[in-house]
Order: structure tokens, then sequence, then C-alpha cells
């Protein structure tokens, strides 16, 4: 019984301060997303919009780890010191544990949020096996492409450890010559960023959290600029770039992305606009994940080297809601 309320208490306190990360991020997310003097990578992107699932799961460890040493006598014990509200140690844990109408219903919701994501995100991953079930390979341009059934020009990339490229048979026919590598190009930038492991985090990430969906489409269209950018890199003029770009964004306009695919799916008119801009700009220096982890590393040493204290808070926020 004690693991249990130590367990349940740590869960409900991680989700807590992943909202409460989430919240604290959404006016700096909308500064930086109209911010036009400096370049936000989307490694920036990733790594900020995973920063809140990060942060709670380090609570609710850093719970647990409290509460086990403590009982266990590694840790000092102050429970003692402070009577009168919900303990996270072992030892003392069923002394006064936690509870409440407050703590069970927040405790219910936490559990369907974390489903939810489980849920969502789940069923866009089965949703795309499934369609790239019994897909045929061949050699395009030098690469090998998986081609599915469809009749949208459509062109994307798969697969979470080993993405594959993947494209309709529609797309073959649309495409010609330099426009097929160009795609190709762009999609294989995909794959070595094995960016669709990352689009399911943040569509998880998205199921649960505030301000999500802002993250994962300033992601996506920093993506799309970055593997436009390995088309340039390779020699293929903006313009032929641009044109393909447009040529298969036009085919797709107004359909829904079935799965998790990148590229081409999102009918995004001013992420569009942005990476047509792109293709004719300078390279600019961009802002990668540095300044998240450095911030991840500010306050995982305050929480560490607090440990007294923070212990203390999180068992006065349990006090709150009984």
């Amino acid at each position: 019984m004690n693991l249990f309320y130590l367990a349940i208490s740590s869960f409900l306190l991680g989700f807590a301060s992943a909202w409460l990360a989430a919240l604290l991020q959404l006016p700096l997310s909308h500064a930086m997303a109209r911010a036009s003097r400096v370049r936000v990578s989307s490694r920036f992107w990733f790594a900020w919009g995973m920063l809140p699932p990060v942060w709670g799961a380090s609570v609710a460890l850093f719970v647990v780890a409290f509460g086990v040493f403590s009982g266990m006598g590694w840790l000092d014990d102050h429970c003692p010191m402070h009577p009168g509200h919900p303990h996270l140690c072992l030892s003392h844990i069923l002394e006064s544990p936690p509870g409440g109408v407050p703590f069970w219903t927040l405790l219910g919701l936490a559990w369907l949020g974390a489903i939810r994501g489980c849920w969502r995100t789940t069923g866009l991953l089965v949703a795309t096996r499934r369609w790239v079930a019994g897909a045929t390979a061949a050699i395009a341009a030098g690469r090998q492409v998986f081609r599915v059934a469809g009749s949208i020009p459509f062109a994307f990339t798969a697969g979470l450890w080993s993405p594959r490229i993947y494209w309709t048979r529609r797309a073959m026919e649309l495409l010609r010559g330099e426009e097929r590598q160009i795609v190709l190009i762009h999609e294989g930038e995909h794959q070595r960023r094995r960016d669709p492991l990352r689009v399911l985090l943040l569509e998880w990430r998205r199921a649960w959290l505030p301000g999500g969906q802002q993250v994962l489409r300033q992601w996506e269209r920093q993506a799309e600029i970055e593997c436009d950018r390995a088309c340039i890199r390779k020699g293929f003029d903006p313009s032929k770039v641009a044109s393909t770009i447009l040529k298969l964004q036009k085919a797709v306009a107004g359909r829904q992305r079935p799965n998790l695919s990148l590229a081409y799916a999102r009918h995004d008119l001013s992420g569009l606009r942005l990476r047509i801009e792109a293709l004719f700009e300078q390279p600019k220096r961009s802002l990668g994940m540095a300044p998240v982890c450095f911030l991840l590393f500010l306050t995982l040493t305050l929480l560490v080297s607090r440990v007294g204290q923070a212990h203390h808070l999180l068992e006065t926020a349990l006090g709150w809601l009984r």
C-alpha cells in the first residue's frame, strides 16, 4: 500500500508539473513563432515541445527516489518536522496518506489525459502501418522507394527506427525527371533525421498538454524548410525546387493527412510561403537545442540542490488537494 500511494502521488505530481511547464511555455512559444530576426530550427522546436514531458517525468522520478531513499535511511527524513500534511516517504506515507475529492478527481483526469495521448498516437501509428502494408519496393533516382496505393500525388517518410521513403502511383505519374530527384532528396533528409519518430512524440505531447498544436506546426514548418535546403545543397536550382513544391502542394490542397506522414500532406499556406521564401534566402544560423538543454539542466540542478525544500513543497501541494 505504501508503494501504491507513492506511485499515484508521483504520477499526479509529475503530470501537474508537465502541465504547469506547458502553460508557462505558451506565451514564449507565441513570441518565438512571431519572431522574424531569429531563425528557430526544428531541433529547437522538438526539444522545446518535449521539455514539459521530460520535466514532468523528472519530477515523478524525483518523488519516487526521495520516497524510497528516505524510507531506507539513505536520505534525511524530515517528515516528523512537518506533521499534518501528506508525506512522500515510504516510512510515513500511511500516517497521513494523500486523498480527498480534488486529489482523486485530478488523478482521474491525469489518467484520462495519459490514455488519450497513448490512444491517439497508437491510432496514428496503426493507420500508417496499415497504409504502407503491402508496399512494393523499387529503385528511383538511385534510392529505394516503396510504392503504395492511392490517388493522391503524395510522397512521405514512415517508420520510427528505420524510416523508409514512400510515394503513391499518382506521384510517380505526376513527377518528371528532376522533380522526382528533388522529392526523393527531400524525403531522404526526413529519413536521415528520423523525423517520423519526432512527429510521433510531438503528436503524443499534443494530445495531452496545452500548446502542443503550435509547437507541432512550427516544428513541421522548420523541418520542411531544412529538408528543402538539402535539395539546394545537392545543386538544384531554387526555382525548380519551388515549382516542384507548388506542384505537389496544389495537388494535395484540401486533403486531410491520413497518418503520420510528412512533407506535402498538410496544406499550410503560411508555412508554404515561408518554405518558398527560405529557398531564395542565404542560409542563416538558427537556434538549436542548446538553450532548451541548458534550461532543463538548470532546473534539474536546482531541484537536486534544494532537495529537501523541493520535497516539502511537493508534499505541501498534495496537502492543498485534501
